[in-house]
């Protein structure tokens, strides 16, 4: 049973991930000299190292094009504990996974960001968290990403 609900997530992954594809300008500063991504922003010795989350961070996704990611997830109200997290995978993609809770609940979202080796950035899934109480934590992908992100960016309470 457990190999027919990792089978069935794998193919939902893929299919948000052909669904949700978003090329964007570029990840890379735009005066960089090499043509490898940089995770480090740039030629400058004195500036801050920068991570690929903090990359897509300070993207905008194309259905929103005001507001930058990291501005709309980190201000979201209704979600307490909110981490970034960064995995990268075998095959040179990295994902940018944003969760948080709701407060005072045992269930939370999220959301699953991906960058391609060409450095395509889209949004993968969204999912639905759910603690609990021996610690484990549960993910269920949830149906209508648009509608977490639509949430999301308006501010306004997600319905898991």
């Amino acid at each position: 049973m457990r190999k027919i609900v990792v089978v069935a997530i794998l193919c939902f992954l893929l299919f948000m991930a052909a669904c949700t594809e978003r090329n964007v300008e570029s990840v890379k500063k735009p005066n960089a000299k090499s043509t490898e991504m940089t995770v480090h922003g740039g030629e400058a010795a004195n500036s801050e190292p920068v991570s690929l989350s903090g990359i897509v961070k300070n993207q905008s996704l194309p259905a929103y094009p005001a507001m930058t990611v990291g501005k709309a997830f980190d201000s979201y109200s209704h979600l307490t504990k909110k981490q970034w997290k960064e995995t990268h995978g075998a095959n040179g993609t990295v994902y940018i996974d944003f969760s948080g809770w709701l407060d005072g609940k045992t269930l939370g979202v999220e959301v699953k960001f991906v960058i391609d080796r060409e450095g395509v950035f889209f949004v993968g899934m969204a999912s639905k968290l759910e603690a609990m109480t021996d610690g484990r934590v549960f993910a269920y992908p949830l149906p209508d990403v648009k509608a977490v992100l639509d949430s999301i960016y308006a501010n306004k309470e997600i319905v898991l």
